[in-house]
């Protein structure tokens, strides 16, 4: 039978004194999704290296997630390419010029420096971007287990070592028995995207196992079961991550890990909300922070956008020498691509979309802070355009004491030089952020311009602790009124949930979000 946890207020307090973890059988923390940090924290330090493991230590990550490469004499490298050029400094060294040589992959030949080239003596003499340099398997597993420290492994272009003499498989089994890691509960975790090598090490050592996938879709849930007999959990691109899909693994008892998640906590809400069990994270310090509930302060001011030449960009008040993570959301924020930029703009051609939503969010050194966002939509020209004005003012969202939020305000329309009530104005409203994900309703204001909105969201809410949502209001447009909205306005935080039981979780209405005026 699948084993389930439930997240409470004592389990967060534990992860976050550092107490051990405990998984289910999915692979599902009690404290909820897993975060697993892809080659460590690539954003902030290079990928697979041992400061960036550090790193991801550090940001409460609980699995350290990276790939194993073979070397010319066997070692078993930490490395994602098996073409050194990208991820090391070694077209550049003088001692090993006229060493690259080809490799044909699908008829096509490459040239590169491959790594079953060279030894592992020659290997750590190559530095990466930041000065560090490649580590092995086996001093990643000493590092994680200095640091109690989960690790996430996986076995990459078996078929390729295999066909050189450099069997990838053979070698992990070795050393997960060699370090004492090849049992049930060891924290190595391993992963292929070939079920043979899953199969090979499954009959011989009792780690946990990941089958990669990147084309599991509806088509494939009748393979789910002849999968369980070589993983415990299916590894999912964010693109084919659906709420169906991951039920559907769950009645075969197999776990889903969503893999890369990047710069926007949108992402991350999805990801819990279709019921993953862990995520695949460039910034696992955002991962950590949705998890658990973390006010994240320090937002971005003055974010604008446009759009301008076909392309959304976004400007904000930089601080000299920061770094901050764009991200532009096109309507799955799970698929929405993140930029890295130092300075206060930021562009991505927008293609045939019509609008995208933009969040900022700033790094201080050591983790993001909280988000600030915006929407970027392209005008239509519209030569029959309304001429009456509209605007909505005075927006509040309070929480009140039964978790409920209630915004109010007032739409207006403007009337030669005035502003006067838009009476029974249609309007919408959307919501953004923890609990909420993407709302968006309708609704008309009252005979004064005036409306009152209850929001009631499905999701329980733990004692003391208030969502972090934010909310728009806007005005409908007709053939005479000019739409308009409101700016993004945050909830308040008024008195904590009353939980029905002392010391215990408040749930909400098991259904769906609903939205009440009045």
């Amino acid at each position: 039978m699948r084993r389930r946890t439930t997240a409470g207020v004592a389990v967060l307090l534990a992860v976050a004194a550092g107490s051990t973890v405990a998984y289910g059988l999915e692979g599902r923390p009690a404290s909820g999704m897993l975060v697993i940090a892809h080659r460590g924290a690539p954003v902030y330090a290079a990928e697979s290296t041992l400061g960036g493991y550090d790193r991801a230590v550090g940001l409460g990550a609980d699995l350290l997630e990276g790939d194993m490469v073979v070397s010319k004499d066997g070692r078993l490298v930490m490395c994602h390419d098996i073409e050194l050029s990208r991820v090391t400094d070694i077209a550049s060294r003088p001692e090993f010029a006229g060493r690259a040589s080809v490799r044909t992959f699908n008829g096509v030949d490459y040239t590169g420096y491959w790594v079953d080239d060279f030894t592992w003596a020659e290997l750590q003499t190559l530095r990466k971007w930041d000065g560090q340099s490649l580590t092995t398997a086996d001093d990643l597993i000493s590092f994680a287990q200095g640091r109690g420290a989960g690790l996430y492994l996986e076995i990459k272009e078996s078929g390729y070592f295999q066909a050189r003499g450099l069997d990838p498989v053979s070698r992990v089994v070795n050393l997960m028995r060699a370090r004492g890691e090849d049992r049930r509960d060891s924290r190595v975790w391993l992963q292929s995207s070939n079920p043979g090598d899953l199969q090979a090490m499954r009959g011989q050592i009792g780690n946990r196992f990941v089958f990669l996938t990147r084309s599991v879709g509806a088509d494939d849930v009748g393979l789910f079961p002849g999968f369980r007999q070589f993983a415990d959990v299916l590894g999912v691109p964010t693109t084919r991550a659906r709420r169906s899909l991951v039920q559907q693994a769950h009645a075969a008892d197999l776990g889903v890990h969503v893999w890369t998640l990047r710069g926007s906590r949108d992402a991350y809400r999805k990801a819990a909300a279709i019921g993953a069990d862990g995520v695949i994270t460039d910034f696992p310090d955002l991962g950590v922070n949705v998890r658990s509930r973390q006010r994240a302060g320090d937002r971005p001011t003055g974010l604008t956008s446009r759009v301008e030449n076909g392309s959304a960009i976004a400007s904000w008040n930089a601080v000299a020498g920061s770094w901050y993570a764009v991200t532009f959301d096109f309507g799955d924020p799970l698929e929405a691509p993140t930029l890295w930029v130092e300075g206060g703009s930021a562009s991505l051609p927008m293609a045939d979309a019509k609008s995208v939503d933009i969040t900022v969010a700033r790094f201080d050194g050591v983790r993001l802070g909280g988000d600030s966002f915006t929407r970027a939509t392209v005008v239509p020209v519209n030569y029959n355009e309304p001429r009456t004005k509209t605007r909505v003012r005075n927006v509040t969202a309070v929480v009140s004491s039964d978790a409920r939020t209630r915004i109010t305000g007032v739409m207006e329309r403007q009337k030669g030089a005035k502003w006067v009530p838009l009476r029974s104005g249609a309007g919408w409203l959307r919501g953004r952020g923890e609990d909420v994900g993407d709302l968006r309703r309708k609704f008309r204001a009252g005979k004064d311009g005036g409306f009152a909105l209850t929001v009631k969201v499905r999701k329980d809410i733990l004692d003391g602790y208030v969502p972090e949502r934010s909310w728009m209001v806007g005005v409908t447009a007709t053939k005479k009124l000019k739409p308009s909205s409101s700016e993004w306005v945050d909830s308040k935080e008024g008195p904590p949930p009353a939980p029905s039981r002392k010391g215990r979780s408040q749930s909400l209405p098991s259904q769906d979000v609903k939205v009440r005026v009045g």
